[in-house]
This record gives C-alpha cells, sequence and structure tokens, in this order.
C-alpha cells in the first residue's frame, strides 16, 4: 500500500486542527455572548478549506527554507576522516614504443568522485532531515530560515488568510483590499507575540519531519484567534 505524500499528511493534519480551533472559536464567543452553542457550519467550512487551499504552500515554503538553508550540516570537526578513501592508487601501465621496446611506466590514479557542491548539498539535505549526531546546529543557516520565516513567511500568510477567508465569504476586491490595508499590521503584531518562539523552538529543537505537526499543534490556540478575527470581518 503507497504510502500518504508528506504534503497531503500535513493538509490533512492542518484540517483538523483548523476544524478544532475555530469550534473551540465558535463556543468561547456563544459563551461571551452569553448565547447558547450552535455549530456554524458555513463558517467552519470556509475556515476548512482555507487550510486545504493554503496548506501545500505553507510545506513548500518551510521545505525551500530547509533545503536552501539546512539547519544541521555535517560536523567536520567530530567526523570521521575519509582521506583514506580518498588515497591515489598506484598502479602499473605497459606501454610498447615504435621500436617495439616494451616500458613499463608506474602512474598514480584517483577514482571519480562528485562535485564537491553535490556531495555537501547531499549530506546537508540527509542530515538536517534526520538531525544525526554526527551533525552540528548551522546557527548562520538557522538565522536566515527565521528571519525570513519571520518576514517574508508572516506577510504572505497574513495577507492570504485576510484575502482568502474574505474571498470565500463572497467580499470584492475594494473589500479585500481595505481589510488588508486595516488588519494586517495589527495581525503580524499579534503574530509576533507567539510565533518567533515557536520558529526558534521549531528550527533548533524539532527534527524536520516532525515540525509541520508542532506549528499544527501550537497553532490550534492561534487558529482560535484568527477565528475569533475572522469572525469579525
Amino acid at each position: 500500500m503507497p504510502s500518504i505524500p508528506p504534503i497531503v499528511n500535513a493538509t490533512l493534519q492542518a484540517v483538523v486542527f483548523s476544524a478544532t480551533s475555530n469550534i473551540i472559536a465558535q463556543a468561547l464567543t456563544a459563551y461571551q455572548k452569553d448565547k447558547p452553542f450552535t455549530l456554524d457550519t458555513v463558517a467552519l467550512t470556509q475556515f476548512v478549506l482555507f487550510s486545504i487551499l493554503s496548506t501545500p504552500p505553507n510545506f513548500l515554503w518551510q521545505e525551500w527554507l530547509e533545503d536552501t538553508f539546512p539547519g544541521h550540516t555535517p560536523d567536520t570537526t567530530s567526523a570521521p576522516s575519509t582521506k583514506a578513501k580518498q588515497e591515489p592508487k598506484e598502479i602499473t601501465r605497459v606501454f610498447t614504443t615504435s621500436s617495439g621496446e616494451v616500458i613499463e611506466k608506474k602512474i598514480l590514479s584517483r577514482p571519480p568522485s562528485p562535485s564537491a557542491a553535490e556531495e555537501t548539498k547531499r549530506l546537508s539535505t540527509i542530515e538536517s532531515r534526520t538531525n544525526s549526531p554526527s551533525s552540528k546546529l548551522n546557527i548562520r543557516n538557522t538565522a536566515c530560515k527565521f528571519l525570513l520565516d519571520q518576514t517574508v513567511g508572516a506577510l504572505l500568510n497574513t495577507i492570504g488568510f485576510i484575502a482568502g477567508l474574505g474571498a470565500l465569504k463572497g467580499k470584492n476586491g475594494e473589500q479585500i483590499s481595505a481589510a488588508i490595508k486595516n488588519e494586517s499590521v495589527s495581525m503580524i503584531v499579534a503574530g509576533y507575540k507567539l510565533w518567533p518562539l515557536v520558529s526558534i523552538i521549531s528550527f533548533t529543537l524539532i527534527p524536520f519531519q516532525w515540525r509541520l505537526a508542532f506549528a499544527s499543534l501550537v497553532g490550534v490556540g492561534w487558529g482560535v484567534f484568527l477565528s475569533l478575527a475572522a469572525g469579525g470581518q
């Protein structure tokens, strides 16, 4: 039986967590207004549909960050030396001159090896995904990922959320543009109270294959906030 592709698995997880957070948000809203709880299936469907549409791009974004800036790279100070494998070998070649004289020459031969760039990229990818004890945290790459995720990623996610939910609710372009202008900054500032810490923990302590699940779990609480915010749109 074929395994579920990681991007599909991540989307399914996001759907479950987003549905949970939206239901919790609706229950909190009913409690705050002192009204009996009645599930708004339209709002729930909109929130879930947005998760289905937004999770694949986010998955690809995180994958690109990790591929471009591997969080863990081979520790050359502790890794065993591979010089013995690269030692040139002495072989004997026999040549015959035009006069018929046989000459033996000893030459050095080195087996072909992949380019340094390809090998480094391959090792970096493997190490970053397995979090091997023979690797170490790459501070520079981790800082680059963090900065990109908290600037470009945060901005695109916020605009995507406001525009996506607005479109699903039937708003026109002018209304969506106004919402982006009025709500983006406050939503990003609110996000900075949570997601920078989550990103640091994720990039430094959580293996790559578990980062989306970790973010989704934390995202339940954030999803409650987004659901409450979306309810006011």
